[in-house]
């Protein structure tokens, strides 16, 4: 972020604070409320994250720290009325859990980190394990050098399944440290969640998976997701960057 935006964005956020205080001004109820500066504090990074990363979407880092599964502490990104999304991203391979990542840890839990599909990017229409549709990877095949990528849809509540594998339907693998584009999409009339991997500049789809849903379940507002790994050995870096004019 360069020092111009931050400014722009201190100065919104200045002006946001005294349009509530003034607010808070007219209500003495309100002025002497804790619970209201209180929140008021709480929510301020969020709309600040929400508003710089749709306003200047020009590239975001994201972190999940060891032990963690989230990526950074404050996001929220919301949409209204969109139906789909297109992101660059990035897996690095110094996120790859090595053996070395697993020792000390029982056979049972290293089974579990190798298998268990992440969350790497997409959309949430309401609450995220009601209807969302975002891509999954895991690095099941202990490669170094790729990931296998999923379509982790939820819908009315439940998550999507291949009827032959019982897992989140496979597309394929994917090298790590190269940029690709994902575009998650909702089609509303023919019932499809559908999830595209394709080459970064040319934008030829590589990879490509769609399960049946029930389009009327998701709403028309709600938020992006951003990468999310279980219980997470290791600290892990994720390029993902949501490309808000697609």
């Amino acid at each position: 972020m360069n020092t111009k935006t931050f400014i722009k964005i201190i100065i919104g956020m200045v002006i946001a604070v005294a349009i509530l205080t003034g607010i808070a001004l007219i209500n003495n109820e309100i002025l002497n409320s804790i619970t209201f500066y209180g929140v008021l504090i709480a929510v301020a990074p969020m709309f600040l994250s929400a508003y710089y990363f749709n306003r200047y979407s020009t590239g975001r880092y994201w972190y999940i720290f060891k032990g963690w599964s989230y990526s950074n502490l404050i996001y929220y990104i919301p949409f209204f009325n969109k139906y789909e999304f297109t992101f660059y991203f990035s897996i690095f391979s110094q996120n790859f859990i090595s053996d070395t990542d697993l020792d000390g840890k029982p056979n049972d839990e290293k089974v579990q980190l190798r298998n268990q599909i992440n969350k790497l990017c997409g959309a949430s229409f309401g609450g995220i394990h009601d209807n969302s549709i975002r891509l999954g990877f895991n690095w099941e095949k202990n490669d170094p050098n790729s990931v296998q990528v999923f379509n982790y849809t939820y819908n009315n509540g439940k998550r999507v399944l291949d009827a032959k594998t019982g897992r989140e339907p496979y597309m394929g693998d994917i090298k790590m440290d190269l940029v690709y584009q994902c575009i998650v999409r909702l089609d509303r009339a023919n019932n499809k969640a559908i999830v595209i991997v394709a080459e970064n500049v040319s934008g030829k789809v590589i990879l490509e998976s769609s399960v049946d849903v029930d389009a009327s379940l998701f709403k028309k507002n709600g938020r992006m997701s951003m990468p999310y790994v279980e219980n997470n050995p290791k600290k892990m870096k994720f390029d993902v960057q949501y490309l808000r004019n697609k």
